[in-house]
């Protein structure tokens, strides 16, 4: 990780002074997925969640799926 703001967050003394605002995946997702992370998770506390939305899976009206379902059947069914 070579963002700016992430890098003065772990350089911060824990004095309570510094907070960051960011997405989860930056946390939850990325050190899975990205061998070389310049952090650890258990570095840090979350505090509040700010927001929460959900996901959505959009796709053409013409292939014919209608719910989630269908999507994993007709991707499991066609290899």
């Amino acid at each position: 990780m070579k963002a700016g703001g992430k890098r003065l967050l772990f350089e911060s003394p824990p004095d309570g002074y510094t907070v960051f605002i960011g997405i989860d995946t930056t946390f939850i997702i990325n050190p899975h997925i990205y061998k070389n992370i310049a952090f650890k998770t258990s570095d840090l506390k979350p505090v509040l969640i700010l927001a929460s939305s959900g996901l959505l899976a959009g796709m053409n009206a013409g292939i014919g799926i209608r719910i989630m379902a269908d999507l994993v059947s007709g991707g499991t069914s066609k290899g």
